[in-house]
């Protein structure tokens, strides 16, 4: 991987996503959806769900139903989501805080 040294060293890089000695390739649509979520320093912070909409895929990292995804149906206020999830051939509906859930890229 010589010649990465200035993007594997530039701030906020942790390392190149690679197969072997080749740099793993993104596809447009992911990259385009990383741009449309950036703050205004250029950022994209996942953690902090500021950017949710409905129809958003997420996963859900904290409770019962953690480790499973989902799809965001609607926002309430500033810190709920009711997220639509798929479980033994059924779907149910979760209210939970926004916290609970990280954006699925």
């Amino acid at each position: 991987m010589d010649g990465w040294s200035k993007i594997k060293y530039s701030r906020g890089v942790t390392n190149i996503v690679s197969f072997g000695l080749k740099p793993a390739i993104v596809s447009q649509k992911i990259l385009q959806c990383l741009r449309d979520r950036e703050d205004d320093s250029g950022f994209v912070n996942f953690r902090h769900n500021k950017n949710l909409i409905p129809g958003d895929k997420v996963n859900i990292i904290e409770g019962f139903f953690a480790q499973n995804s989902g799809v965001i149906e609607k926002i309430s206020g500033n810190d709920r989501v009711s997220v639509l999830l798929d479980l033994l051939d059924r779907q149910f509906r979760l209210t939970m805080s926004r916290d609970s859930v990280s954006l699925s890229v």
